[in-house]
């Protein structure tokens, strides 16, 4: 349930907020509590509140974000304003389970996808920022990724120790070979053509006009291309170095599974013109990498060959049944 958690060894006893530990529950206080707030826990963190019922952990910061919690409510509705989220305009998305060290955010689990029985997903949210911020696919997966909060002497994070996490560590790669070499050398490539054909057709453009710019508005659309014709050629210099740098580098590569798809900093209150503005992002099953841009659309369940160059440099194929890479 907790693949990287030590619970003889995960809850601080000296914190100052070890006043959010409750007393133990029995099954029939845990139903009542489930149906008065209208949500069914998730057993993760039910498991977690049987070791002790909140508290503290020692490990408080989540992943190499900025989000640090001061502990985590425990099961109980007399005892602990775990359940209370009014006033403050917190969306009626879930349960608070997390304080957070930074005013009034709190981290949630958040039952809209899934349903008030489902796995819920795990959440922060600024409702001065007006946002609500992915974590984790589930709790489970949001106690694995907590690690110890560093400062510094200006008490700012120390981010040293996660930047040089290997987020594939244990994972085996092989080398990128032969037909697998070639086909990774046509996806790096693929892009260039775009460029270039959008250089050309300007460039073409402005050799045609230059024979009519004796008519006034024909003249101004020919001073114009200029502008487009300069930003592609300069693209198609940028892209053609990005390619040769990459199809010079050497290769490793392993196959991975997306697991969880999601729209980063979502609002609490979405403006009409902000349903265009998503931008989403995923992870993957295997690797401990925060997040991947979902530049390429990828669902969850999507398998993706990972190469990874010796620069640490990596580009995500999406991989067809058969085992060879999709065209893009």
């Amino acid at each position: 349930m907790f693949d990287n958690v030590d619970m003889n060894d995960f809850w601080d006893s000296g914190s100052e907020y070890d006043h959010l530990k409750l007393e133990s529950f029995s099954d029939e206080k845990l139903r009542d509590i489930e149906k008065e707030i209208g949500y069914k826990l998730p057993e993760s963190y039910i498991a977690l509140m049987r070791v002790q019922n909140g508290g503290c952990p020692k490990n408080n910061r989540v992943g190499s974000t900025v989000w640090l919690i001061d502990g985590i409510y425990g099961i109980g509705k007399d005892e602990s304003d775990f359940w209370e989220n009014e006033g403050v305009g917190y969306p009626k998305i879930g349960v608070p389970v997390c304080p957070s060290d930074d005013g009034l955010c709190m981290i949630f689990l958040d039952y809209r996808e899934c349903g008030n029985e489902g796995e819920p997903r795990v959440v922060g949210i600024d409702p001065e920022l007006n946002l609500i911020e992915f974590i984790a696919k589930d709790f489970g997966s949001f106690i694995d990724m907590l690690v110890p909060a560093r400062y510094g002497d200006n008490d700012n994070l120390i981010d040293e120790d996660i930047e040089k996490f290997d987020p594939y560590e244990g994972i085996q790669f092989t080398p990128v070979e032969g037909e697998q070499r070639k086909e990774l050398d046509r996806i790096i490539w693929d892009a260039l053509p775009w460029a270039v054909g959008f250089t050309a057709f300007w460039l073409l453009m402005i050799f045609v006009l230059y024979f009519f710019k004796g008519n006034v508005i024909i003249a101004l659309v020919w001073v114009l291309s200029f502008f487009p014709a300069a930003f592609g050629l300069l693209g198609t210099i940028g892209g053609l170095a990005d390619c040769i740098s990459k199809s010079k580098q050497t290769y490793e590569s392993y196959v991975d599974t997306v697991d969880v798809v999601w729209e980063a900093n979502e609002p609490i209150y979405r403006a009409k013109n902000e349903q265009e503005k998503k931008k989403l992002f995923f992870r993957l099953k295997k690797s401990k990498a925060d997040s991947y841009p979902n530049t390429d659309g990828f669902k969850e369940g999507d398998r993706v060959r990972v190469y990874r160059a010796k620069n640490g440099e990596v580009i995500l194929v999406k991989e067809q049944e058969q085992g060879t890479a999709e065209k893009k």
